[in-house]
């Protein structure tokens, strides 16, 4: 539920103005719309993948979002929130995107999305030597009860005791995708590929 939630709480990001970039506190952090049911460290994990996206796209220099995260954290209830721009992002500062009409299909990468949950479980490597198993699942919800924007996110769970699902990509546009070709495209591309070849991590071969 708290994945659909995320979804729906970065309403905003693809509204904003350049203009808007130096007026922080006009960027509405409203959570009381989110579900009621959602735990306390679900609404934060919400509150700073919402600060993530805000500070990609209106392009806020690193040196502002540092000093941001240093002003929110003086806040005990903020201090949840990490020090630095590059630990709150996590990814890539620019995430390519591709049109996806009516909309843009928004790529992050599947084989880093993999390692990175490789690296965060305690599983001895040897034991992924015999394959690892990806559970894939997309789904669409619109953005807001106001307009007609919509999210589909394709989430990524390798089936591994303690795994976290993973953001493999997600199309934003003020309809669903008119191809599902189209918008599942750039992930065939990548699965087909890992499939085929599989991957090494840390001086082993892993088959998908």
């Amino acid at each position: 539920m708290h994945r659909r939630r995320y979804e729906e709480a970065s309403e905003e990001l693809h509204n904003l103005d350049t203009d808007d970039r130096e007026d922080v506190h006009d960027w509405d952090l409203d959570l009381e719309c989110l579900d009621e049911e959602l735990s306390v460290i679900e609404r934060q994990q919400i509150f700073r993948k919402r600060i993530a996206h805000w500070a990609v796209e209106s392009n806020i220099s690193r040196d502002s979002v540092n000093k941001l995260l240093a002003v929110f954290r003086t806040d005990p209830n903020l201090s949840f929130l990490p020090k630095t721009y590059k630990t709150l992002l996590g990814t890539p500062r620019k995430v390519n995107t591709i049109e996806v009409s009516p909309g843009r299909y928004f790529e992050f990468n599947l084989l880093g999305g993999i390692i990175a949950s490789l690296d965060k479980l305690v599983a001895s490597v040897q034991s992924y030597e015999a394959g690892v198993k990806l559970f894939v699942g997309c789904d669409g919800m619109p953005a807001s009860k106001s307009t007609n924007s919509q999210f589909w996110p394709i989430l990524g769970l390798l089936k591994l005791e303690g795994a976290q699902p993973f953001e493999i990509g997600f199309y934003h546009g003020q309809s669903k995708p008119d191809h599902a070709n189209s918008y599942l495209n750039h992930f065939h591309t990548e699965i087909a590929y890992l499939i085929e070849n599989g991957f090494d991590y840390k001086g082993h071969h892993v088959k998908i």
